[in-house]
């Protein structure tokens, strides 16, 4: 199992999914363990427009979840997709639906931070002057201490 939080398997097996069309992206869901994780398929518009958008682009991707977002991105010929969120499993789960859609994971293209998104902020704007092309603010349906 590829979700995990501090060495510890939080989700049993996953299965794969594959969205409808051609060029359908594929996403796993772990349907065991503390919570289930998958991605939303009410989102699919959503993805399939932040593709449409990304090529040569820099992807921020707040709230990552499980990465469908910057997966779309990626897919879609974004120059990096950096994806920030303050749970481990799903940074892991987002790791693994790169993988399954033979996106490359390296530290320049394509990235996953696991950090407070409030606090990444603040950060990112006080020090290097990073800068990006795309932001997606995707935050979780309710609010939790964790997000």
């Amino acid at each position: 199992a590829a979700a995990t939080s501090e060495g510890r398997n939080t989700h049993g097996d996953h299965v794969v999914v594959r969205e409808p069309g051609v060029h359908g992206l594929r996403f796993g869901l772990w349907l065991t363990g503390e919570e289930h994780i998958g991605v939303f398929s009410d989102s699919r518009p959503t993805r399939e427009l932040i593709r449409s958008l990304s090529k040569d682009k820099r992807v921020l991707n707040l709230f990552s979840y499980t990465g469908g977002f910057g997966v779309a991105a990626s897919a879609g010929g974004a120059r990096c997709s950096h994806n920030v969120d303050s749970k481990a499993p799903c940074l892991a789960a987002a790791k693994v639906n790169y993988a399954l859609n033979a996106l490359d994971v390296d530290p320049d293209g394509r990235s996953f931070q696991k950090a407070d998104v409030v606090r990444f902020l603040n950060r990112t704007a006080k020090s290097t002057g990073t800068r990006y092309d795309l932001i997606v603010v995707d935050p979780p349906p309710r609010a939790s201490p964790d997000s």
